[in-house]
């Protein structure tokens, strides 16, 4: 069992050092950057699989102590996020939307995550999502102006539609 703890820790460190690789290269090079993220999502996804299999060799002494779980989250949010800072430079927007509920399912209020997923529902016509990931971020971070100018688009855009219904219902009533 110490074993596999070892291992553990020792992929979670793999994946640190991935994220600060990637970190470095974000700004030269997004593709690399990408890659070196990737590969630490890879990484936390073994740490993911060690923690099952430990839970089947010993269920009673299975549970992360409370420090490392935190760390492997915060490396989890990291390695996903940067991922989805990479994917909307490269405007890979159903990416985005994708990698971004990932995050969000780990950790809810992270407001980098909301205005990504806002952002790229916006662009890939998920416009329900969008604005719950708005408003959620409105909660959380009420004077994000990003979040603020989304919402302010999100509203244009509810209002268009709800014009264009009008027009065509007005149409197809005027056929009758």
């Amino acid at each position: 069992m110490a074993n596999l703890q070892q291992e553990f820790l020792q992929q979670m460190a793999k994946a640190e050092a991935l994220l600060e690789q990637g970190a470095s290269l974000f700004a030269v090079d997004t593709k690399k950057a990408m890659r070196c993220y990737h590969q630490a999502n890879l990484q936390l996804k073994g740490c993911e699989a060690q923690q099952q299999s430990l839970k089947l060799v010993d269920p009673q002494n299975a549970a992360l102590p409370p420090d490392v779980q935190v760390q492997f989250n915060t490396l989890r949010v990291r390695a996903k996020s940067n991922l989805t800072a990479c994917l909307e430079k490269e405007k890979k927007w159903q990416r985005v939307f994708d990698v971004s509920a990932e995050v969000l399912a780990i950790q809810p209020d992270h407001i980098k995550s909301l205005r990504r997923r806002c952002k790229a529902g916006i662009k890939i016509k998920q416009f329900d999502e969008a604005k719950q990931c708005a408003l959620r971020g409105l909660e959380i971070a009420p004077e994000d102006v990003e979040i603020q100018r989304l919402y302010s688009h999100l509203l244009e855009v509810d209002a268009f539609y709800d014009r264009k219904q009008r027009r065509e219902m007005q149409g197809w009533l005027e056929k009758m």
